[in-house]
């Protein structure tokens, strides 16, 4: 490492070429514009540098949007660790500046950054209590729970699927001095033989929780092991046989028990109460989701709405089928498979996922739907606050970071998607599919359509759906050929699609318009049609 550069919080900055070193004396990743934008920020620093400065010096006056310079301040504040932006400041319509030396900011925290400087010091105390406790573990504790091995006879093998992992997950997110991976990263190495070593460098995880379930129609056996990743040793182990109606019950307890063994403080809380009727409303939901999962398309789609309204006919009491059934309307309509008027349905999707939201208030995913309805429903302030609540119920959700991030982007505000996206790969390290999507949603949005194209390549077993971004970021590059083609293998599923329809489902939803007519306007470039063709 350099030691005559720039000192940043402990990292340090070579100010002729921009390149970023960690205390360890290795070399942080920056895209080369990024660096090119902190030595102009580090060359001036403690003075605000405008816009218009940054496009004369570092875009030789060619036209600059502001999403990509926001794009260049996200990547060197996830690289600097700067969430609370202390060390690269925004200035309100005027630039950005480097904070001077031993100076405190002056921009004053927006309130969720008040909430997060708070997590960020119940997690130091953690720290303090695990480096006490004669553990190798070091830093906050980083949990993986990897999906469980399923010991059930055949007949019940699969009933449960992953909701015990998954409700593991879910429990000790609410803890805020650990961080819980989310499962789209643990279980995606489900069917890799990796040692617990191996598992901790690919997932970034200073802890694993592996363990089994055997279910043989009444009652539950669930084996958890909770692993050191350096040097493979048990932390904690446990065995729980429980009835059906007590599977969330030992979710709770298991996660309480592993918060404690890593020096959190349990939960003043009380269990959540839960019977057979809340378990298999919950397990009828969630084999309804992991359909979808599985693959987009309207086959699974039905198979999955069925599977929802079963929940919620049979279970009425349960805030599932009502959650469940509002997000099957709301793919319904995103992925044209229905034909009702879209006011009509998202008036009955808002009432159903209001009403799961009464039945259980303190249950993430109930606000997660909420927010899905209400951004389609063009109400995108509202659809923020929900997803925002989901995320402090469930901060390990990848899922809801998800969707709190495109609000956003239907709003214009680009800045704000690119952190959500930064915070999606520290919870997410393996980046799923809609993280990729997502991703190159947003660089698309920005003009930066050679990145945008590189991450839609990275998206795992592309869905059509994907095709439509695919053909707008071609024609972005000016590549009108591939955007056609990608166009038609689009129309090929989906010969029904047209541009009218196209605008109706985004219209009041997408409230930044000239964002919204750039998006169509690529989808008339490259060949989707004005009416269905005879």
């Amino acid at each position: 490492m350099i030691s005559d550069g720039v000192d940043l919080a402990g990292a340090r900055l070579d100010p002729r070429t921009g390149r970023l070193f960690g205390s360890d004396g290795q070399e942080i990743e920056l895209r080369h514009q990024s660096q090119r934008v902190l030595a102009l920020l580090a060359a001036r620093r403690g003075e605000t540098v405008s816009r218009q400065t940054f496009q004369d010096e570092l875009w030789e006056g060619r036209s600059i949007s502001d999403d990509s310079l926001a794009h260049c301040i996200v990547e060197i504040r996830r690289a600097l660790g700067d969430q609370e932006k202390r060390i690269v400041e925004t200035v309100p319509r005027k630039g950005y500046r480097l904070a001077a030396p031993g100076k405190r900011s002056t921009v004053p925290l927006r309130p969720a950054l008040l909430v997060m400087a708070a997590c960020v010091a119940l997690s130091l105390l953690a720290t303090a209590f695990w480096r006490g406790s004669g553990s190798h573990v070091a830093e906050p504790p980083v949990i993986a729970v990897l999906a469980f091995d399923d010991y059930s006879p055949p007949d019940q093998r699969g009933y449960l699927s992953d909701a015990i992992s998954e409700g593991i997950i879910d429990s000790l997110a609410r803890y805020p001095e650990l961080t819980v991976l989310a499962r789209k990263s643990s279980f995606r190495l489900r069917d890799e033989a990796l040692g617990i070593d191996e598992i901790g460098r690919r997932l970034g995880a200073s802890l694993v929780l592996e363990g089994s379930q055997q279910f043989d129609g009444e009652t539950i056996r669930i084996t958890t092991r909770l692993i050191d990743t350096q040097d493979q040793t048990p932390v904690w182990t446990d065995r729980i046989d429980t009835p059906l109606e007590g599977l969330l019950t030992a979710n709770a307890q298991i996660s309480r028990s592993i918060a404690n063994s890593v020096g959190a403080a349990a939960l003043s809380s009380a269990p959540p109460i839960a019977d057979r009727d809340a378990v298999s409303a919950l397990l009828l939901e969630s084999k309804g989701r992991a359909l979808m999962r599985g693959g987009l398309s309207r086959d699974t789609w039905e198979k999955s709405l069925a599977m929802q309204e079963r929940a919620l006919r049979e279970f009425p009491d349960q805030p599932w089928g009502y959650l469940g059934k509002a997000l099957a309307l709301r793919n319904g309509l995103r992925f044209g498979w229905l034909d009702r008027p879209k006011q009509d349905v998202l008036v009955e999707a808002e009432a159903l996922a209001r009403r799961s939201v009464e039945i259980d208030p303190d249950n993430y995913m109930t606000h997660y739907a909420l927010g899905r309805v209400l951004m389609a429903r063009g109400m995108q302030e509202s659809a923020i606050a929900e997803f925002e609540t989901a995320a402090a119920l469930n901060p390990s959700s990848a899922m809801v970071l998800e969707g709190l991030a495109q609000p956003y982007l239907y709003m214009g505000d680009r800045e704000r998607t690119f952190e959500i996206i930064a915070d999606l790969k520290t919870i997410n390290p393996l980046h799923g599919r809609v993280l990729h999507w997502l991703e190159a949603w947003a660089l698309w949005y920005a003009g930066e359509c050679d990145d945008a194209l590189k991450s839609h390549q990275e998206i795992i077993r592309q869905p059509v759906e994907s095709l439509k971004l695919l053909a707008a970021i071609q024609s972005c590059r000016g590549d009108t050929v591939s955007g056609r083609q990608a166009m038609q293998r689009y129309l090929d599923a989906y010969p029904v699609w047209t541009l009218e329809r196209e605008a109706d489902f985004y219209d009041g939803q997408w409230t930044d318009e000239k964002g919204l007519a750039r998006w169509l306007s690529a989808m008339a470039d490259t060949g989707l049609p004005t009416q269905q063709a005879e």
